[in-house]
This record gives C-alpha cells, structure tokens and sequence, in this order.
C-alpha cells in the first residue's frame, strides 16, 4: 500500500478507500484472492496454517509498529486500508461459504 497519491485535504479512510477499490484492486485482484497468495507463502515459510484474514492482521500488526516508531500518514492510511481489505476478505468468504 504505498506510493500514495493523496492531498491532505483527503481523509485517511477517503485515501483508503480510494486505493484499495481503485489501482490496488485493480493491481492485485480482488483482497481475498490476493491475501490467499499471501497466506499460502506464509504458511510454507512458517510450516503453519495462515489464513488471508491472519495475513491481513499481521500487515496491520506491521503497520502499528511502524506507526508507534515513527508516526506518518502513510502507516494510518495503510491501517484503515487493511482493515478495509479485511472487511472485504470476511465478507467474500461468507458469501461463497454460503453458496
């Protein structure tokens, strides 16, 4: 979630917002499919099971740390970016799960 384009005229959650349903989607696919690649690494890497969901949260785990090191825009961007990713990634695994 970098290179951000934003004014800061924006808010946090607009910038969010517009990055992960414009480029980034765009770029990567849809959040679920991509953190499932992320996960699939990740879990060969660590020999354990990680979900999309656990990829996301430990990407916001990463974002926090940075954000408690040295406070910038981009880390509050990414978080709420995340948690918007998450969110999405929840709700497309209840809808197929359900079909």
């Amino acid at each position: 979630m970098r290179g951000h384009d934003s004014t800061l005229n924006d808010s946090i959650l607009f910038e969010a917002h517009r990055l992960v349903h414009g480029d980034r989607g765009q770029n990567y696919g849809h959040p679920y499919e991509d953190f499932s690649r992320t996960a699939k690494m990740w879990s060969a890497i660590l020999g354990i099971e990680v979900t999309p969901q656990q990829a996301i949260l430990c990407m916001i785990a990463v974002k926090i740390s940075r954000e408690c090191h040295l406070p910038k825009r981009d880390n509050r961007v990414d978080i709420a970016g995340y948690a918007e990713a998450l969110d999405m990634v929840v709700n497309y695994r209840d809808h197929h799960e359900s079909a």
